[in-house]
């Protein structure tokens, strides 16, 4: 049974989830020194971005920022151990419960985007964040429409598209090699992101700089819905810095003998 559009832009997001993960961490922890402690949580951080690959930047970006977060000196000025563990994890729990709130404050900035009426959005494959803006400008009433990509090699745009219609929405679906073609009758490009990365550029899904390129070259302004929790320490100088899927791809057909494939997720 698919998912309403309200119930997908409620779901909390991964990075979230992570770091109650990591708060449920320092609650069973046996530990007896801050050293040790956070030896556990990095451990369980970097369980947590192996066995969730496809989402490993954004990922590891919540949990880098929990990291610093909890540990902050003024929460080690406690007189034992125990009550210092206690503060650490009402800590976490408040990172958790500020982080849940972002995609509320996302949606209330991004619905003034489509404050024209008629306008017609881009969105590229699955985002909850864009979802979000874009369920919060539906519930107000906008005259508004969508084209969502496929979004592959997982075509999760598909999933987009089903939870827009299913709300009222007037969405279409393009190829992602169509994008380009459809660029000059949309108003704008709204896209999330995995990672904000140091230089102010953004990791996210294939296609997404593509994308931009097109728009740039047409004139379309793009946006990004990103949570501030994905900022990442990363600085790639280029496309091949970002690193290759680990799945192999499915072209639908057996490709020829000594045919090498190239296959990015980002």
């Amino acid at each position: 049974m698919s998912l309403s559009l309200g119930e997908i832009v409620s779901q909390e997001a991964s990075a979230v989830r992570a770091v109650r993960h990591l708060t449920d961490i320092i609650r069973a922890s046996h530990e007896e020194t801050l050293m040790g402690l956070e030896r556990e949580l990095t451990n369980g951080a970097e369980a947590l971005k192996r066995a969730n690959p496809a989402i490993a930047v954004g990922l590891g970006a919540a949990c880098d920022l929990f990291m610093r977060y909890v540990t902050r000196t003024s929460a080690l000025e406690a007189e034992d151990f125990d009550t210092c563990k206690t503060r650490l994890i009402e800590r976490g729990e408040a990172f958790a419960a500020t982080s849940a709130q972002a995609r509320q404050k996302i949606s209330a900035l991004g619905v003034k985007l489509l404050s024209q009426e008629g306008t017609t959005v881009l969105v590229h494959g699955f985002s909850r964040c864009v979802l979000a803006v874009l369920y919060a400008a539906a519930q107000q009433g906008r005259n508004f429409s969508v084209v969502v990509t496929e979004g592959r090699p997982d075509v999760q745009g598909i999933a987009s598209a089903q939870a827009l219609k299913q709300a009222g929405v007037p969405v279409t679906v393009v190829l992602d090699a169509a994008a380009a073609y459809v660029m000059e009758r949309v108003d704008l490009v709204l896209v999330g992101a995995e990672g904000v990365v140091e230089n102010g550029g953004i990791v996210n899904k294939l296609g997404t700089y593509g994308l931009a390129l097109a728009a740039k070259a047409l004139g379309k302004p793009v946006y990004v819905a990103a949570e501030s929790f994905k900022m990442v320490r990363l600085y790639p100088l280029n496309q091949r810095d970002l690193p290759e899927a680990e799945q192999p791809v499915d072209f639908g057909q057996a490709l020829p003998n000594g045919v090498d494939v190239l296959n990015p997720i980002r």
